[in-house]
């Protein structure tokens, strides 16, 4: 392989994968939008079995499992049992409340990043690698 073709390889891997929609590029999510993700699921779809939510959220079950623990204990979502050890799991009033919020601080960050001209809202802040 000359030095053209390692070069071609190189940029072929370090290329972003575009996801299904072919609109954004596929990246991680934070846990918050996995949190959000799982929250708006559970608004729009009603009470959902752990299985159903984890395809509709694409989320793993171990992460899946550790995010409803963290919701449940937030007050964000409830879990219910009903017959033959099925479980499903809903949006609580509080959960439905910070979407609310949640999607008003979205409108706003676009107006607040145009003011600032791309500067970041915190200037004073120190980036963590982990």
């Amino acid at each position: 392989m000359d030095g053209e073709e390692r070069t071609n390889a190189k940029n072929i891997r370090a290329s972003p994968i575009e996801c299904a929609s072919k609109k954004r590029q596929c990246m991680r999510r934070s846990k918050l939008e996995m949190d959000v993700d799982i929250l708006k699921i559970l608004a729009q779809k009603g009470p959902l079995k752990l299985t159903h939510l984890m395809y509709k959220a694409n989320v793993n079950c171990d992460v899946l499992s550790k995010d409803i623990v963290f919701l449940i204990k937030q007050g964000l979502i409830e879990g219910r049992n009903v017959g033959r050890g099925r479980h499903f799991y809903s949006i609580t009033s509080q959960g439905l409340t910070l979407l609310k919020g949640w999607k008003e601080l979205k409108q706003m960050l676009p107006m607040v990043e145009n003011e600032n001209e791309g500067q970041p809202l915190f200037r004073n802040t120190v980036s963590i690698r982990v």
